[in-house]
């Protein structure tokens, strides 16, 4: 990805990276304290069975809090990490937040290392002014081999605790991690 990939407007409607319609939300108090209750992890895993109300509860949580958010759709095709860093930085264009960071581009070399890149990224990324959540939709579409998990596990380790990944799966992907 070259340096005017980075800076070029970002189109306003990409699935993968735009926010769910709410819709009329169900509440799910019970999920919503569950998340309230982990606001002192960097990283929250939210799994169930399709229709139990994952969604709605990090919308819920989420609209409870200040900050930018990251609505990000992983699909197969994130165990690229150059097109999961592309699109990522894509969402990060599209945040207020984020606006005024300057994120890496990715471009592997001889010398290269994923996670290294990986935590240059999420400490760029995270050095964003004001509360930051990612949201990593439908993550359980990652093969159980793909480079994302350790991906996921650096920005883990890399979030301060006013920043937040929201991990959304129908199977318990969190092993991987």
């Amino acid at each position: 990805m070259t340096e005017d990939a980075v800076t070029a407007p970002v189109p306003d409607r990409i699935a993968k990276i735009t926010f769910p319609r709410a819709g009329r939300i169900q509440p799910r108090d019970g999920i919503v304290t569950l998340l309230a209750s982990a606001e002192d992890t960097p990283c929250t895993w939210v799994v169930g069975p399709p229709g139990a109300g994952k969604t709605s509860a990090v919308l819920s949580s989420l609209s409870a809090k200040r900050g930018s958010v990251l609505w990000y759709q992983v699909d197969e095709g994130d165990s690229d990490p150059a097109a999961f860093f592309h699109y990522l930085t894509l969402a990060a264009a599209r945040g207020e937040a984020v606006a005024n960071v300057r994120l890496p581009p990715f471009s592997p070399d001889a010398n290269f290392s994923v996670s290294r890149f990986a935590r240059r990224f999420f400490r760029e990324l995270m050095s964003a002014e004001g509360g930051l959540q990612i949201v990593l939709d439908n993550y359980q579409d990652v093969p159980s081999d793909a480079a994302l998990h350790d991906i996921i596990r650096v920005a883990c380790e890399e979030a301060p605790l006013a920043r937040k990944f929201h991990d959304r799966g129908r199977r318990d992907g969190q092993k991987a991690l």
